[in-house]
């Protein structure tokens, strides 16, 4: 704690010769945040869509891929062909049939 005479203009410049070195120290105690993981588009993998967080539900089904928002989810459905080439990529269960 500074005295109270210190006058304001001393105290900040203490604070701006000590910046860099501070901010070095930081910069070992905490480590970078990880950037966001790659998306793989599997069921069951969260997504961010207009503002609401949505699970995505694969299922097969059209020959067109869609994808919309329906009861709390983001339901993707794609055709047999696409869906083939996914779960060789990726090794995940078969979805189950779009009604």
């Amino acid at each position: 704690m500074p005295p109270r005479t210190t006058p304001v203009e001393r105290l900040d410049a203490v604070v701006q010769a000590k910046a860099k070195w501070s901010t070095s120290c930081l910069r070992l105690v905490r480590p970078a945040e990880p950037g966001p993981s790659p998306r793989e588009f599997v069921g069951g993998e969260t997504f961010l869509y207009l503002g609401r967080q949505y699970r995505l539900e694969v299922l097969q089904g059209g020959a067109a891929p869609v994808v919309r928002p329906e009861r709390g989810r983001l339901r993707g459905v794609v055709s047999v062909t696409a869906w083939r080439g996914c779960a060789l990529l990726h090794r995940r269960r078969t979805p189950r049939p779009h009604p």
